[in-house]
Parts: C-alpha cells; structure tokens; sequence
C-alpha cells in the first residue's frame, strides 16, 4: 500500500503529538524503520517551512530536510502541472492546500493519513486515521 502524509499528520508525528493516532503512528514507525515509503507533497514541506519559521525552528527543519533527502522511507513529490489539473476536478475541498495533497494522492494512488475534514468528506481518496 502506498501512504501520502497531510501536514498535520506529519507535523504531529515529527512533535510526538497526542492528536496523531496510533494507527497513523505505526505508519510513520513503519517508515522509520524502512519497511514502507510514505509520500510528502511538497506543499506539505512548505506548510512545514511556515511552521518551523514562526515556531524558529528553521534548523530543525533544514535537518528534516536533509533526512528526508537520504532516506528511502519519504518520498517528495512535487507540485506539478499534473497536479494542477487534478485540483481543478476536486471541488468538494474549498482550501487550496487540501486540493494540492488530495490530488497527489490521486495522482499516485495512496492513501492519506490525514484527519482533515474537508479531505476526509471529499471522498476522493482513501484515508488512514
């Protein structure tokens, strides 16, 4: 099976937040550990830029980087024109964010492990919470 990681989701594992479930936990434990590779849209990087840049963690982002680089277990996936084409089909998500990650999961085929109430209502892709 193959995993697409929404901010939120990404964000409250890399803190050991109580918000992330444990079945979410284990995917992200199971990618750690190399068994699977779980997708990162870029957009989901730069929501993450954002936050570490008004958190001031800069450094420890510029570190997750660079894990993310050297590891098989995340895969980035970039913001493309496909992807800019999927998100003009998904009108049941109004934020733009939502849109980007739905239609790279769609793009790819994967399952997201996210929360978020728009994405989960949409009924666009599979989810994993």
């Amino acid at each position: 099976m193959i995993y697409l990681a929404d901010t939120h989701a990404l964000v409250w594992y890399l803190n050991e937040d109580a918000n992330l479930s444990a079945e979410a936990k284990s995917i992200f434990e199971k990618a750690e550990q190399g068994e699977i590779t779980i997708i990162i849209p870029t957009i989901s990087l730069l929501e993450l830029l954002f936050i570490c840049k008004k958190k001031k963690y800069l450094l420890q982002f510029k570190a997750l980087l660079q894990k993310m680089n050297e590891t098989i277990s995340y895969a980035i996936y970039d913001l493309d024109f496909q992807v800019v084409m999927a998100c003009t089909e998904l009108d049941n998500i109004p934020e733009i964010h939502d849109r980007v990650i739905t239609a790279t999961a769609i793009l790819t085929g994967a399952t997201v492990i996210t929360n978020d109430e728009d994405i989960c209502r949409s009924g666009y892709v599979p989810i994993l919470w």
